[in-house]
């Protein structure tokens, strides 16, 4: 995807924030990113046999999730947030975020996708596509193939909640706005909870839905 050079000078010097206590639990500090992950805001450790809910704040660009002007579903790779996760085992995996007072803050209307795997290099292309596997090539040398898994486009509301349930595993969550791209380029706060607990005993329905997406983790990697 080639788009013009100039677009670039418009990435946002980010401001990271840390992390704060869990509600359920007293949730672990915050954890430092360590080697091998590249371009991340936050990374938790979740493990369901100890459930928190782990608080994160942050600052995203208004179309970063996705700008319209560029394409259907082209996201703004470094005016969004990148979550790092890993579950320890099996779980019922809550997410929800929501923006931070009005004003310029009224333009965020969160949406994310959700990748297995972590990326690894801050190179390569500024823009990728929101619904599809990412990988960045450098020199010719590719990064760490993030596998697309689901995705929510929220282009009407403030806050976004999701429930999914996940196999172990390394996980990434890539978070940005989602206001059209006709009104002002601004860059917006949020608040967002993250939290895994243990999956009840499931029925069948469910059992064979989890099968079909560890599956699907699996096979991509």
């Amino acid at each position: 995807m080639n788009f013009p050079k100039n677009m670039k000078g418009t990435m946002k010097q980010k401001a990271m924030t840390g992390l704060v206590g869990g509600i359920l639990a007293i949730a672990p500090s915050h954890a430092e990113i360590p080697p091998g992950l590249a371009g991340y805001t936050h990374h938790l450790q979740l493990d369901p046999a100890n459930p928190a809910v782990f608080s994160i704040v942050g600052t995203v660009g208004s179309w970063s999730w996705e700008d319209s002007r560029l394409g259907d579903g082209v996201f703004w790779r470094h005016q969004a947030d990148w979550i790092a996760f890993n579950l320890a085992s099996p779980a019922r995996f809550q997410f929800e975020v929501e923006r931070h007072a009005e004003g310029d803050n009224s333009l965020l209307f969160p949406s994310f996708t959700l990748y297995s795997g972590f990326n690894d290099t801050t190179d390569g292309s500024h823009f990728a596509r929101n619904t599809s596997d990412v990988q960045w090539v450098t020199d010719g040398t590719p990064s760490n193939r993030l596998t697309y898994l689901m995705h929510r486009n929220n282009s009407t509301a403030g806050t976004l909640r999701d429930e999914i349930l996940l196999p172990a595993g390394d996980y990434t969550i890539l978070l940005g706005g989602n206001a059209a791209s006709e009104a002002s380029a601004v860059n917006v706060n949020y608040g967002a909870t993250l939290t895994a607990s243990p999956i009840p005993e499931p029925s069948t329905s469910i059992l064979g839905l989890f099968a079909a997406l560890t599956f699907l983790v699996r096979r991509k990697r």
